[in-house]
């Protein structure tokens, strides 16, 4: 890629720290907020700005990768203004200042909500059932309006560094403290995972494809929950035990023909990214 002037936003973030560093030999600027600090990055050619200073400090520039957002672990549903201020209001501002630039943006699949058919497709209606997921969708729509602009709906982004949260660091912390590996139920859930490298890689890709409209950000395949438990106590050597809850299908995704148009393939397999998590 030819050296491009760049906006990143959320680039201290999980994601956005592997996106920054792909595009460390462009002319970035990054967006500067309460987490956010100059040291988060070494390279002292990197420009960071308050919103307010972006526009003015760094005029048209190529593309803009929009990763910032308001992502309340486990509080989806609960009402807070940061929704509408840093999903929705924010990607307005940028939107309606740099109208002309290439856009990346990062959604989510939960905008399909608790979908009932067995496979999501960019075809699957849109139905966002908790406030996180409207809000994404609100600023999909923003997005969408605007002249070049390509759409990521990420499933389960996994890799060293991410937070403590979700499922597998869950049961990576819960193996090394008891040597054992809690499942819900039967452990039959099914979950897409992408490896946080392949989501860098898929933005970076994108900031120059000629790909304009929505693709799903997911893995080559889905793993159930017992699969990924197995994963972890043959690496881990935990013990495998059940809960008595009920647990659901989960989901499965498909959106080969796009990746194959633009020339995605990810190339980190689960079990690797999940030892790496182990050893970090």
């Amino acid at each position: 890629m030819d050296k491009k002037r760049i906006v990143i936003t959320g680039a201290t973030g999980f994601l956005g720290r592997h996106v920054a560093c792909l595009f460390q030999g462009h002319d970035c600027a990054f967006l500067l907020n309460a987490n956010a600090t100059k040291h988060d990055f070494s390279a002292g050619t990197q420009r960071f700005f308050s919103v307010d200073d972006l526009a003015a400090s760094f005029p048209d520039p190529h593309v803009v990768i929009h990763l910032a957002a308001h992502i309340p672990y486990g509080k989806f549903n609960e009402p807070s203004d940061a929704f509408e201020e840093v999903n929705v209001a924010l990607t307005q501002r940028l939107a309606t200042v740099f109208p002309l630039a290439r856009w990346i943006f990062a959604s989510s699949v939960s905008v399909y909500g608790q979908c009932t058919e067995p496979v999501i497709t960019l075809e699957t209606s849109v139905r966002p059932d908790s406030l996180y997921a409207s809000s994404k969708w609100r600023a999909e729509q923003i997005v969408s309006q605007l002249k070049d602009s390509a759409i990521i709906r990420f499933s389960s982004l996994i890799g060293p560094g991410m937070k403590a949260v979700s499922l597998i660091p869950k049961w990576i912390h819960q193996a090394k403290q008891e040597g054992r590996i809690s499942v819900w139920g039967q452990g039959v859930r099914m979950q897409n995972y992408l490896d946080v490298r392949d989501a860098a890689a898929l933005v970076y890709l994108l900031a120059t494809a000629n790909f304009n409209g929505t693709i799903l950000g997911i893995g080559s395949k889905e793993y159930s929950n017992m699969e990924v438990a197995h994963i972890l106590s043959e690496l881990m050597s935990a013990e495998v035990t059940h809960t008595t809850h009920a647990d659901d299908s989960g989901f499965r995704y498909d959106d080969r023909t796009t990746h194959q148009y633009i020339g995605f393939i990810p190339k980190f397999e689960l079990r690797e990214t999940i030892r790496e998590m182990i050893e970090s």
